[in-house]
């Protein structure tokens, strides 16, 4: 298990180019029209619903990385894309990449029905875990997949590798779900977490080499973080909360891991929403199998799920276990 240091006083500014050179011949006055032109309409259970496809010119279609967005995170986050890019050049560049988005009082990617979210509130999964492997038969079912979530995603692509009857990487970061709370207790956790948001974000530019720095500080700053709240109060994300209180975190990783797949679990020392003290004691359970790897990441609590380099050097290190 590895002790990554990732205070605010070292995160890094000379390398975080990353976010304007993975898309630096896009506009951000046409980021809106380049982000719609991959979004595809997909049907599950009697319910349309929306997903992020992108597909390189020079496609593996063998390759595929799915990035499973944040509580309530939908497309018009340019930094869920962004991190979701940043993953998938990393691991492999001509892969598909999916970004199953969350929906949002304005736009309702996931769409679940009355019955679905009442599945999802009792802690069944079938309703999203159906949905990505709709999206997945639409583009050919790659065989060589890695999934990549970031808190609530960390919870819905384990739920989602669990259940694959083939070898799949993981790359599960501050995942909620392992530990079962109360709704309330969950929403508390998340509120008081986030403090370092926007100094985290501001980590990924450097004199604002970006054009794209100002719109990204926007969205991490107070008033950004006001809309969000606002967005938020969609109820497929209250359902969505049935999954994460569950303490469920550690027996999912367990089936992934049986199964031949490789898991790369990573929290932060600091905050609740993933406690350290139950992540640790996952890690010792877990380290019996050789594919499996811990990263602690100090001094930081969720807001490092935002950081750049740590999505990049995550998803590296996933290609090694």
């Amino acid at each position: 298990m590895a002790n990554n240091y990732l205070g605010l006083d070292i995160l890094g500014r000379h390398d975080i180019n990353v976010a304007k050179e993975r898309y630096k011949c896009i506009d951000p006055l046409d980021f809106e029209s380049w982000t719609e032109s991959r979004v595809k309409t997909f049907e599950y259970n009697q319910q349309t619903f929306e997903s992020f496809v992108d597909i390189p010119d020079n496609v593996d279609a063998n390759e595929v990385v799915l990035f499973c967005s944040e509580f309530a995170t939908g497309l018009n986050h340019i930094r869920l894309i962004e991190k979701a890019l940043i993953a998938r050049d990393a691991i492999n560049p001509r892969a598909f990449l999916v970004i199953q988005p969350n929906s949002t009082k304005t736009r309702p990617y996931m769409n679940f029905s009355e019955a679905e979210r009442n599945e999802l509130r009792s802690g069944n999964a079938e309703p999203i875990v159906g949905r990505i492997n709709t999206i997945m038969a639409n583009i050919g079912s790659p065989n060589k997949i890695t999934v990549f979530g970031p808190s609530q995603g960390a919870t819905v692509v384990l739920e989602y590798a669990s259940q694959l009857n083939q070898s799949v990487t993981v790359i599960a970061v501050e995942a909620p779900n392992v530990i079962s709370r109360s709704d309330l207790r969950l929403a508390i956790d998340f509120l008081s977490a986030g403090k370092d948001l926007p100094l985290v974000v501001e980590s990924n530019f450097e004199n604002d080499e970006s054009d794209y720095a100002d719109i990204i500080r926007n969205d991490a700053s107070l008033p950004g973080m006001i809309n969000f709240g606002r967005e938020a109060l969609n109820p497929d994300n209250f359902a969505l909360m049935g999954l994460m209180k569950q303490n469920t975190a550690a027996d999912l990783m367990e089936k992934v891991l049986k199964n031949g797949g490789r898991v790369l679990h990573a929290w932060a020392e600091n905050e609740n929403v993933s406690p350290d003290p139950i992540n640790l004691a996952i890690a010792e359970d877990l380290r019996q199998y050789p594919k499996y790897k811990s990263e602690i990441f100090k001094k930081i609590g969720h807001a490092v799920t935002d950081n750049n380099i740590l999505i990049k050097s995550l998803a590296e290190e996933s290609i090694n276990i």
